[in-house]
């Protein structure tokens, strides 16, 4: 089941960066950035509430820690994720579906990357760090 929600997840991801991008040579390093956008906000939110229930309070360190985090999570969707992205294949089944659907799985994409950075801005108002 985790399995089916996740190649749904690509596929509507696929949707949105297939209609949404004029060059479609690069896909997989689009497929990339995406979900380390829609992945990295929610682990950032984890690190965030370590660094600040660890007590610390500067700025600075906590811009080291979010650069360092970014680079880290990039290599680890790149090992668990991107193997599931078959670039033929998301092709085949993107050819196979409707127009229409085509079109609700790009206004799907949008609406996930929103939500995910809303979760993120929340997250740190919750937090009161803004």
């Amino acid at each position: 089941m985790i399995r089916s929600i996740i190649k749904q997840w690509i596929f509507i991801n696929y949707c949105g960066q297939k209609i949404g991008q004029f060059e479609h040579t690069r896909m997989k390093s689009y497929m990339l950035n995406i979900f380390n956008a829609q992945i990295g906000h929610f682990l950032n939110i984890i690190i965030l509430n370590f660094y600040l229930f660890l007590g610390f309070r500067s700025i600075i360190g906590f811009i080291i820690l979010l650069i360092v985090d970014n680079i880290l999570i990039r290599k680890i969707i790149k090992k668990l994720i991107m193997p599931n992205v078959i670039i033929n294949q998301l092709e085949q089944e993107y050819n196979k579906t409707h127009k229409w659907k085509r079109v609700l799985n790009f206004t799907y994409s949008i609406i996930l990357v929103i939500i995910c950075f809303l979760l993120f801005v929340f997250s740190f108002l919750i937090q009161g760090v803004f």
